[in-house]
């Protein structure tokens, strides 16, 4: 299966030993909208929001849009 920016993001938190209400938290994103991104039900989430969980995870907005260390 093709990774996306929704497994990304749920791999990360995962590694980062994030509940998703924590990375709701920190990133000041909805929880139910998190869940949306990291479950690909979502439209392409924002840069705003891509920056912010970059952030959350200590990773970069394009490790989380087109992979990299975490493939």
């Amino acid at each position: 299966m093709p990774s996306t920016i929704g497994s990304r993001i749920k791999k990360m938190r995962k590694e980062a030993g994030l509940k998703l209400a924590a990375l709701s938290a920190i990133t000041h994103i909805d929880q139910s909208q998190l869940s949306k991104m990291e479950n690909d039900k979502f439209d392409l989430p924002s840069v705003e929001r891509i920056r912010r969980i970059a952030a959350a995870l200590n990773t970069t907005p394009n490790d989380i849009i087109i992979g990299g260390r975490h493939k």
